[in-house]
């Protein structure tokens, strides 16, 4: 019953209906950086009088924890009988274009975080327990080992078997990144916009 009575929580997000229609292409090593940031931002087009406005991005994923320490504090405070896991990260986005002048502009885009969470009612006792031992067997879930194998590297049989497949690491990470996007879309939309005056 456990496995089916879970809940699973982010802070409050609000996604806008307001759609940018920016005169640019993002491009990235990242695929899944642009097929998100289209997703969430609008649409994005080459212009007829600036046909080399591409905006280059690349994330960095700075810090990552599943915050151990307060999960089983959150734990007893539900007797032992609640599950509970969380992942937070800190990233950078760096964007990088050429000016209509001809210089090279680089923005740095800093502690932009997530925040996400996981509870689920348990048995006395096994509810702590799994909060202690959860950071051992999901160290395969932080943003970096999902992009890892999902974009550098083939999981492998053995991988594939204990962790999860290439399509589902790159599913999560493209979950990760929406939730980045989303949970600091404010701050990324002013900066996509600025662009635009220096094209």
């Amino acid at each position: 019953m456990s496995l089916i009575l879970y809940c699973r929580s982010v802070p409050p997000v609000q996604e806008t209906s307001e759609i940018l229609n920016l005169p640019f292409r993002i491009v990235s090593e990242d695929f899944i950086l642009v097929k998100e940031m289209e997703g969430v931002f609008g649409t994005f087009f080459v212009s007829e009088d600036n046909k080399q406005s591409d905006v280059q991005l690349e994330l960095v994923i700075r810090e990552e924890s599943q915050r151990p320490l307060r999960n089983i504090c959150y734990s007893l405070l539900g007797l032992t009988m609640l599950y509970y896991g969380s992942m937070e990260t800190s990233s950078e986005l760096n964007i990088s274009y050429m000016a209509k002048n001809g210089s090279l502009v680089m923005k740095s885009l800093k502690n932009l975080e997530t925040k996400e969470s996981i509870w689920a009612p348990m048995p006395f006792y096994i509810g702590t327990g799994s909060t202690l031992a959860a950071p051992l067997f999901n160290s395969n879930r932080y943003p970096s080992h999902l992009r890892k194998y999902c974009l550098e590297e083939n999981p492998g049989n053995m991988r594939s078997i204990f962790e999860q497949s290439k399509e589902q690491n790159c599913q999560e990470y493209s979950n990760f990144i929406k939730l980045l996007f989303l949970q600091n879309q404010d701050q990324i939309r002013q900066t996509l916009s600025s662009i635009q005056e220096h094209l």
